[in-house]
C-alpha cells in the first residue's frame, strides 16, 4: 500500500506484470446507468488516434524499436491474456489470488474502514471482488481504465454483488494523475489497487513517473496496494512467459494485428515471432518480435526497416529484490510500510505509508508533541532568518526541545550559503537530490492535518 504527502523527503509504493489497458481509441460519453453509475468523458477519437500514431512511430524509430505493452490488451489480447493467467506454467495470479486470500484480514485491518477503493486498470474483478468483501464498510468503488468496453463490463461484474458500493467508473490513463469521482459518502481516505504485478511492465523511468502519479491520485493520506512479482529461479520465470501451448507467443504477435486493423500499419504477422528471456543483470524478462527475415513495415506514408533478427521490444516484466524495489520507490518519494510475501513461487504485496513531516510554519511544538511521538525524522522548513510566515533557526532554537531539534532535518532554506550556516550551527540539513532512509513505521498509518 501507498501513502503520500506533502514532502521534500521520502515516502512508499508497489507493483508487476501487465494489466488490461487499451488502445486509447475512446468512443462517445454514454449516458449514466441505472443506479447513479457516472463515467468521466473521454477524449475525441482522432485526437487520441494522433496522440496513438505519434507515440507508435517515436517508438519504432528507437535504435531499440519499442511498442509500450498497453496496446496488448484489445478484445482479444485480454482473452488471450485471460488465458494465460490460467495455463500451468504461469504462476503470478494464482500465487496472488492465494496470498491475498490468506492475508485480506492483515490488509483490511491495517488500511481500516470507510474506503474509497480506486483500481488502476479493470481485470476480470476476482481479486478486486475478494478485497471489497473484506474491508469494512467501503464506501466506493473506481476502476481507472483506458478502455471503455472493459470498464463498463468490470462494474456490470461487480455491482450486483456489492450493491451497498457506489460504483464510480472513470475513463482515462492511470499512468497520468487522475482526478477521481467524489463518492455520496465521505470516505476515510483512498486505497489504490494495483495488483497484477503491473508495475514491472515499465521501464525504471516510466515507472518512476508512474509512481509519481499514483501518489497525486491516491491523495494526501492515501494508501495504495499493489503487487510485485520478485526474482527466482529464471528458469521458473522464464517458462512462465514461453508457454507449452503457445498462448502467450499469439497474444504478444496479436499486438500487430491489432496495429494493422486500427491504426492502418501493415506488419506482416507471418514475419515476425515471439521471443521472451529473462536477465539476471537487469531483473527483468525482456519481451520481443523478431523479425524473421529483412522486410519494411509502412506507418503513416513512413517506412520502418527491420533486419533479419531484429527486435521489436514490446513488454518488461522487472522482477525485484526488497532492495531493488525500495530503490524505485524512493526516486518517486515513497516507501513500503508493510510486506506480504508468499514463500514458493516467490511473490509479495507491499503496504506503504509516508512517516516524515512538513510545513511551510511557524514553530508547532505542540502539534509534534501529538503527532511526531514515536522517533519520525522530522522535516521541518527553516531559514537562517525567520519572517511572520516562516520559521528562522532562532525560533527553532527557541521553541522546540533538544530531543526535538536532533530528529529534525531542515529545508526550504535560501541558499547554500544558508544551508552551510545552518550546518555549522549543529542542524541536519537537506541536500538537493538527497534520498532520506526512513525507519519502519510503528503505526498503519499516519494522518497529518493542518493545524487549526
Amino acid at each position: 500500500m501507498l501513502s503520500a504527502h506533502d514532502s521534500t523527503v521520502s515516502s512508499s509504493a508497489l507493483a508487476s506484470r501487465a494489466q488490461r489497458v487499451p488502445l486509447p481509441l475512446p468512443s462517445a460519453p454514454r449516458a449514466p446507468a441505472e443506479g447513479g453509475r457516472r463515467e468521466a468523458a473521454p477524449e475525441w477519437a482522432d485526437h487520441a488516434l494522433r496522440a496513438t500514431r505519434a507515440e507508435l512511430q517515436h517508438g519504432l524509430m528507437q535504435p531499440q524499436a519499442q511498442v509500450s505493452p498497453k496496446y496488448l490488451y484489445d478484445a482479444r489480447g485480454c482473452d488471450l491474456f485471460e488465458q494465460i493467467t490460467r495455463l500451468p506454467e504461469y504462476y503470478p495470479t494464482r500465487t496472488e489470488l492465494a496470498l491475498l486470500a490468506r492475508v485480506l484480514p492483515d490488509i483490511a485491518r491495517v488500511a481500516g474502514p470507510r474506503l474509497h477503493v480506486v483500481e488502476l486498470g479493470s481485470g476480470s474483478g476476482r481479486k478486486t471482488a475478494l478485497l471489497l468483501a473484506a474491508l469494512q464498510d467501503p464506501v466506493a468503488y473506481t476502476p481507472i481504465e483506458i478502455s471503455r468496453a472493459a470498464l463498463l463490463s468490470s462494474i456490470d461484474h461487480l455491482a450486483p454483488a456489492l450493491p451497498e458500493v457506489e460504483m464510480l467508473p472513470v475513463c482515462a490513463d492511470f499512468t497520468r494523475a487522475v482526478a477521481v469521482p467524489t463518492p455520496e459518502r465521505t470516505p476515510a481516505r483512498r486505497l489504490l489497487f494495483f495488483p497484477g504485478s503491473t508495475l514491472g511492465n515499465f521501464a525504471e523511468d516510466d515507472a518512476v513517473a508512474l509512481l509519481r502519479a499514483m501518489r497525486q491520485t491516491m491523495g494526501r493520506d492515501g494508501l495504495a496496494l499493489v503487487g510485485i512479482d520478485l526474482h527466482k529461479d529464471p528458469a521458473l520465470i522464464e517458462a512462465a512467459y514461453n508457454d507449452a501451448q503457445g498462448v502467450t507467443a499469439a497474444f504478444t504477435l496479436n499486438l500487430l494485428a491489432r496495429l494493422n486493423r486500427e491504426i492502418g500499419s501493415d506488419f506482416d504477422l507471418d514475419g515476425f515471432r515471439h521471443r521472451a528471456r529473462y536477465s539476471t543483470a537487469r531483473l527483468r524478462i525482456e519481451t520481443d518480435l523478431v523479425s524473421q527475415r529483412a522486410q519494411d513495415v509502412h506507418l503513416d506514408g513512413r517506412t520502418f526497416h527491420f533486419a533479419a533478427g531484429e527486435p521489436i521490444r514490446v513488454e518488461y516484466s522487472h522482477k525485484y529484490t526488497d532492495d531493488s524495489f525500495d530503490a524505485l520507490l524512493q526516486q518517486a518519494g515513497l516507501q513500503v510500510a508493510q510486506r506480504w510475501d508468499a514463500e514458493s513461487p516467490a511473490y509479495g504485496l507491499r503496504l506503504q505509508g509516508a512517516l516524515t513531516w512538513s510545513g511551510d510554519t511557524r514553530p508547532i511544538p505542540e502539534m509534534l508533541a501529538r503527532f511526531a511521538n514515536d522517533n519520525e525524522l522530522i522535516a521541518h522548513d527553516c531559514g537562517l532568518h525567520g519572517n511572520p510566515s516562516h520559521t528562522g533557526v532562532d525560533d527553532l532554537e527557541r521553541d522546540y526541545s533538544a530531543e526535538l531539534q536532533s530528529r529534525m532535518m531542515l529545508y526550504h532554506y535560501a541558499s547554500v550559503a544558508d544551508g552551510v550556516a545552518l550546518a555549522a550551527r549543529g542542524h541536519r540539513v537537506a541536500q538537493p537530490g538527497q534520498c532520506v532512509p526512513l525507519a519502519v513505521p510503528t503505526a498503519p498509518h499516519v494522518l497529518v492535518q493542518d493545524p487549526p
